[in-house]
């Protein structure tokens, strides 16, 4: 099925993991149903199932070429993403390299003992400029607060809510 805008379509399951994925371009899986290569990305997977890196795909055009021609190889593909989790399979780190030397942003993620996110951070790779934190107040299983740190603050001030 290809919809109008030819982008990639994910449906989440109720733990908000990937549950079905439809993609205008082919793609191709493991035995565990993990998607492990598409059109722009190939995906690696540690043993407990999660996604631990995804890599950019060079393209190279495997058009006819003339006699006159020299046919290069493809370079290798370029990680992008990588994704770190604690002692209990929840992420804690997404490294997004955007591809030119040391370029990259890091979010970091914490939780409660009862498994829901309750911190994230976006920072600056390079020079750990702060983009903005993100503190997280529940009651039960929804969040009813969000407090957020601006960049530029004051690392003692109180988070102001948003």
């Amino acid at each position: 099925m290809q919809n109008e805008l030819n982008k990639n379509i994910y449906c989440s399951d109720d733990n908000r993991k990937v549950a079905s994925f439809m993609s205008p371009k082919p793609s191709e899986f493991n035995l565990r149903n993990q998607i492990i290569r598409d059109a722009d990305y190939e995906y690696q997977y540690d043993l407990n199932g999660n996604i631990i890196a995804k890599y950019m795909r060079n393209s190279c055009e495997s058009s006819s070429r003339g006699m006159n021609e020299i046919a290069m190889p493809c370079p290798s593909p370029v990680l992008r993403f990588a994704y770190y989790y604690d002692a209990d399979n929840k992420m804690s780190t997404i490294q997004h390299f955007y591809g030119s030397g040391d370029d990259e942003m890091i979010l970091s993620f914490r939780y409660d003992p009862l498994g829901r996110r309750i911190f994230k951070s976006e920072r600056d790779g390079t020079d750990g400029y702060l983009y903005k934190d993100s503190w997280y107040a529940y009651d039960g299983d929804d969040v009813i607060a969000d407090y957020t740190v601006p960049p530029y603050s004051d690392p003692n001030a109180t988070p102001e809510p948003r």
